[in-house]
């Protein structure tokens, strides 16, 4: 298409307008696709169809379609509406894939469509009456990200001739840009939230924790305590805010219970009767206890996690129980012999 000055300084416009568009809607992943599709269309073509690559590049999907006329768009949505579609299905991204360059064809047929388009999606370009075609690779640091098709459709629309082409490669590659941006931040933006849950979840374990009656605490394969818990603390004569990062294993754990290292470290848990030793009175503490391996995510140990129950107030009262019981027993018999004293 050859202009004058009136429309090259309106195209220049548009572009300085585009890129601007572009840049404000990078935050936005969605509405980045459908900006992209509306300001190529208005600024070269009657329509536009942006096709997104999957990750491993099999298939691709439509991401945005644009049509000024609301018949044209109502029928191009139907193209949003196809699911993803296998690379080999379309010659047209496959040659694109391949080569990397823009395809302009001037005057399309409905031959040229079926040769260059899965079944579907000729159907519904032929539907929207298209005579002239332009598709671009939307490439980035030699990563393809998809195509954008520009579309004229009808008699009133001149074919896409090679200005319009430089136009489109122009626009295109700061498309490109802003989609692979506005993908950094959108993935940034998950990865937040996931921190941001799983920080969520660790103050959450970590006031389960330390809301616990029980003693729970942490230490490496080599012995160096890492955590202890209030509780622990209150149990061992320890005081909140003292560090326990140089606190030897041995100085409130029995030989028996360093001794059982090796057997975690096998069975990878060991649960049963313990002890504990009060760090100022030497007092051993009876516990039951349950210790396992700590492993990461590719299933090796790198910490000894336990968490014991203080079993003296049961004892006490088991001890107490016991007693009436003798007690009982003793009262029984009393009564039975004074009865038969008294018979």
């Amino acid at each position: 298409m050859t202009g004058d000055l009136a429309s090259d300084d309106r195209r220049l416009h548009g572009l300085s307008d585009t890129m601007r568009a572009f840049a404000e809607a990078t935050t936005d992943y969605e509405r980045l696709l459908e900006t992209v599709a509306e300001r190529m269309a208005k600024l070269v073509g009657d329509g536009c169809v942006l096709v997104l690559m999957s990750e491993n590049e099999q298939t691709m999907r439509t991401g945005a379609v644009y049509f000024e006329d609301p018949a044209k768009m109502e029928i191009a949505k139907r193209l949003t509406a196809v699911g993803p579609v296998a690379i080999e299905d379309s010659p047209l991204v496959a040659r694109l894939m391949h080569s990397r360059e823009g395809v302009l064809i001037p005057e399309v047929d409905r031959a040229a469509l079926d040769a260059m388009l899965s079944a579907k999606n000729a159907q519904l370009v032929q539907e929207l009456g298209l005579r002239s075609l332009l598709a671009l690779p939307l490439e980035i640091h030699g990563r393809l990200l998809g195509l954008i098709g520009l579309l004229r459709v009808g008699e009133d629309w001149e074919p896409f001739d090679a200005e319009d082409e430089a136009v489109a490669r122009n626009l295109a590659e700061h498309a490109a840009l802003a989609l692979s941006n506005a993908q950094l931040l959108a993935e940034s933006a998950r990865e937040l939230s996931e921190l941001t849950r799983a920080e969520q979840r660790a103050r959450q374990f970590e006031a389960l924790i330390e809301h616990s009656d029980d003693f729970v605490a942490m230490a490496t394969l080599d012995g160096q305590v890492l955590f202890v818990n209030q509780a622990g603390r209150r149990l061992l004569g320890i005081t909140p805010n003292e560090d326990i990062s140089r606190l030897p294993l041995a100085r409130f754990h029995t030989e028996e219970g360093m001794a059982r290292a090796p057997l975690i470290r096998d069975q990878g848990r060991y649960q049963g009767p313990g002890q504990l030793r009060h760090m100022l009175t030497g007092e051993l503490i009876d516990t039951q206890v349950n210790s396992f391996m700590v492993r990461n995510e590719a299933g090796e140990p790198f910490a000894f996690a336990t968490v014991q129950h203080d079993t003296r107030e049961m004892k006490r009262l088991e001890a107490q129980l016991r007693q009436m019981q003798r007690l009982e027993a003793l009262g029984r018999l009393a009564g039975g012999v004074a009865h038969d004293f008294n018979n």
